[in-house]
């Protein structure tokens, strides 16, 4: 005889993931606005320089391209966990326990 058990979570619980995956949601949307802004202001220069070697601005630009796409499959990556943090089994009854926040190092400099 098998029994599988189905994990449940707190409403408590479950927000409190949700709320971190929206806030490195926020900002990985500010990473690829920064990354977006950089490229627009990199083809503004490229149309009114006279000396830069053209052959090095491209690769620059491909530089930032391959980041922003980086960017964007780490959003999508992101997007699906917070679904899945979404989709997870419930308890009836909300017992409050709220995990500690995942860590990772600061980005503060």
């Amino acid at each position: 005889m098998t029994y599988t058990r189905k994990r449940r979570y707190g409403e408590s619980h479950i927000g409190a993931r949700v709320r971190q995956i929206d806030e490195l949601l926020g900002r990985i949307t500010e990473y690829a606005e920064e990354i977006a802004a950089r490229r627009v202001e990199l083809a503004a220069f490229i149309a009114q320089s006279i000396w830069l070697d053209i052959g090095f601005a491209r690769r620059a630009d491909a530089n930032l391209a391959a980041t922003a796409e980086a960017i964007g499959v780490l959003k999508v990556r992101a997007a699906r966990a917070r679904a899945g943090f979404e989709a997870l089994a419930r308890l009836p009854v909300d017992p409050g326990t709220v995990p500690e926040p995942v860590a990772h190092d600061s980005l503060a400099m």
